[in-house]
């Protein structure tokens, strides 16, 4: 009999994986009639166990047979590919999973879009109005008036800690692009100066040789249309005219009613949250930040500053000065340094013949 219960596949995977057997092994016994001592999908099985809600599990559920007089379990012809030890299978989400997903997605997309093109005077340019008619660039103005700040403090922080150990190296890129902001520019300027002087012209000038090239065209096509096509235009614009003013004058009106509803109640609704729901989101997102930072922060910077960090510092020291050791007997410092100053002297030399080319 063909298998319809969860509980009952759940039993005869848990039985073949204490019998050491699995699906694979049954289906080349009962094929061959001998055991294959290499078969490895005992821990399929085990997973199939597992998850009673596997979609290859599902699958089996109509593919397996258990025959009770051999207790023993029998798979159908048709071919099935075993799952991969401990590869756990997707679940289906459910439909309001699925909903929440795309609206985050598309709001995602949204304020990507309003980020680099709707909210910026021009695209990536990155600089927002307070006083914009959108929610959404008044937020983004907001967010960067008050994040910028304190993301450019951390940035010197990072550059403060990180300069001892490749301040050469960070030196020398800031001076290379330093270096190369007046090449880029002046090569900017001369690429819109070509395409103002012969791309543009040689453009116009080719539409025109288009525009007069097609002329003839165009007749031959007008006359086609009023000797051929015409009259069946008309004949289908006569046939069609009772039923338009049929519908300018029943179906339209409720057409352009509901279309003002639906703008109206749009109106209502996007100002409900601009004055009710929006404020209050803000107003939790910000109670929560100010939670994290002042009180599960402090504990959590006090257990690891009397815990983990006396033993994240020695371990930090000593493998310190394993590296250390390591770089000076091995001389990677010196090698690093010779070829990093080869490699500025070239790029100046080549910026140099750019420069006078």
């Amino acid at each position: 009999m063909v298998v319809a219960h969860d509980q009952t596949i759940v039993e005869l995977c848990t039985g073949m994986v204490r019998d050491r057997t699995c699906w694979s092994c049954a289906l080349h016994i009962d094929r061959h009639g001998t055991e294959d001592s290499d078969c490895q999908g005992c821990s399929a099985c085990a997973a199939y166990a597992a998850d009673p809600f596997c979609c290859e599990y599902i699958t089996r559920l109509v593919l397996m047979q258990h025959d009770e007089k051999t207790d023993r379990v029998v798979v159908e012809d048709t071919p099935v590919v075993p799952a991969r030890a401990g590869k756990s299978c997707p679940r289906r989400c459910s439909s309001l999973c699925c909903m929440w997903r795309m609206i985050l997605r598309l709001g995602l997309i949204y304020v990507l879009y309003a980020a680099f093109f709707r909210c910026s005077p021009r695209p990536f340019s990155f600089t927002y109005d307070a006083d914009d008619k959108l929610l959404v660039c008044r937020e983004l103005a907001s967010a960067q008036q008050h994040v910028m700040p304190v993301v450019h403090e951390y940035a010197q922080k990072a550059h403060q800690t990180l300069h001892p150990y490749a301040g050469k190296y960070m030196d020398g890129a800031h001076k290379l692009w330093t270096d190369a902001q007046p090449l880029i520019h002046s090569s900017a300027q001369r690429s819109h100066q070509v395409f103002m002087t012969h791309v543009k012209p040689g453009a116009h000038e080719l539409y025109k040789q288009a525009l007069t090239w097609s002329k003839p065209y165009q007749k031959s096509a007008h006359t086609y249309y009023k000797k051929h096509l015409r009259r069946h235009v008309q004949q289908l614009h006569k046939r069609s005219a009772p039923y338009f003013k049929t519908y300018q004058r029943d179906v339209h009106p409720h057409i352009m009613s509901a279309v003002q509803f639906s703008r109206h109640a749009f109106e209502v609704s996007t100002q409900f949250y601009e004055d009710e729901l929006h404020p209050r989101i803000k107003k939790a997102i910000y109670d929560g930040y100010m939670f994290l930072r002042h009180t599960v922060w402090p504990t959590v910077h006090h257990h690891y500053v009397t815990i983990a960090h006396p033993h994240l510092r020695d371990l930090h020291q000593r493998g310190s000065a394993f590296v250390g050791d390591v770089i000076d007997r091995s001389g990677i410092k010196e090698r690093s340094s010779e070829v990093y100053d080869h490699v500025v002297q070239n790029a100046k030399e080549m910026y140099d013949q750019t420069v006078r080319g």
